[in-house]
């Protein structure tokens, strides 16, 4: 009996008995616990801990998740929703109603696991709005679009121009088609700004490409302006091929200003009339030495380099005078 005592492996269980925690849980108990609680900042925590359950539950089922103290059930449900599992969720469901506050539903539309959300929805949980549906909408989470949509949850009415402006075209797409938003007109200016080629091309062949450029700039700017400011070489192939007898001075202008070579070159290859010098000017004015050697190899007969090297002089062009007095 002495023997049995003293013995070390009977110390080591009592001591493991001392919390009231099985030996199976003991070491995912102590992980858990030892992650301090900061909504959206535990990911890496929970992905670790992920590897550890993960195996533990395909042996002990969810059944084994009633050895965990119930302190832990919070860590328990945010693990479930960093990884989206919804084993665990659905055992704390069983155990008692969950609380959610609307930064839950913030932080289960940012990790996007729609098995999570089904599951919630489809059991009651309330506390979805339109601003979560814009946040799906934001975070281009179609699946969790489609997910509230079918569970009644209400969409803004600037949820189609967020998708636009966003640049998600599928849920641009399942928005028009369901009717679900309003349209401003002004939303295309920024979608040109921001570059969403496929964005443009759904909203061209939908109808929705006009705006007023006036109301929002008091002046008029053209769609083909905007991208070639911007730098968007494929919206403006695409703009072009859709009016190929536009005018493309201004845009040329922009994309000279800018310094937008290769939109400077794809508009010169074009049937349309433009005045070169104009552009170079621009070009001067905005220090963009690529630009003004293109044009100027490329529209010599049209140049008076000694004017342009005045125009240069007077900005303080250096490096473009330099190469106006060698050429």
């Amino acid at each position: 009996m002495q023997q049995v005592l003293q013995s070390k492996d009977l110390l080591r269980t009592i001591v493991a008995y001392q919390n009231g925690l099985h030996p199976d849980v003991l070491p995912l108990a102590r992980f858990l616990s030892q992650i301090r609680l900061r909504q959206g900042h535990n990911d890496a925590e929970f992905r670790a801990f992920h590897r550890l359950i993960a195996p533990w539950l395909r042996v002990h089922g969810t059944a084994g998740l009633e050895l965990f103290p119930t302190t832990l059930n919070g860590h328990l449900f945010y693990y479930s929703l960093a990884l989206g599992n919804e084993m665990v969720l659905a055992f704390l469901h069983s155990k008692s109603a969950l609380n959610l506050d609307d930064s839950d539903w913030e932080l289960i539309i940012t990790y996007g696991h729609v098995q999570v959300l089904e599951f919630l929805l489809g059991h009651g949980y309330e506390g979805c709005s339109a601003d979560t549906m814009s946040q799906a909408i934001e975070a281009g989470q179609l699946d969790m679009v489609e997910c509230l949509h079918k569970n009644g949850v209400e969409t803004s009415k600037e949820a189609f121009n967020e998708a636009c402006v966003n640049g998600h075209a599928q849920i641009a797409q399942f928005l028009h088609q369901n009717s679900l938003s309003e349209w401003d007109p002004n939303t295309f200016m920024f979608v040109l700004v921001n570059g969403h080629l496929d964005i443009v091309q759904f909203l061209y062949e939908n109808g929705y490409e006009s705006f007023d450029s006036n109301t929002a700039f008091g002046f008029d700017v053209s769609g083909l302006d905007i991208v070639a400011k911007c730098g968007h070489l494929d919206v403006v192939e695409y703009l072009f091929d859709q009016k190929p007898r536009q005018s493309i001075e201004n845009a040329m202008v922009e994309a000279a200003k800018a310094g937008h070579l290769d939109i400077i070159k794809f508009l010169d290859g074009k049937q349309v009339t433009w005045k070169p010098v104009n552009v170079v000017t621009q070009a001067i004015k905005y220090n963009r030495l690529q630009v003004v050697k293109y044009l100027l190899q490329s529209h010599q007969a049209q140049m008076d380099k000694e004017t342009l090297a005045n125009i240069a002089r007077k900005h303080r062009r250096q490096s473009i005078l330099t190469f106006l007095q060698a050429a």
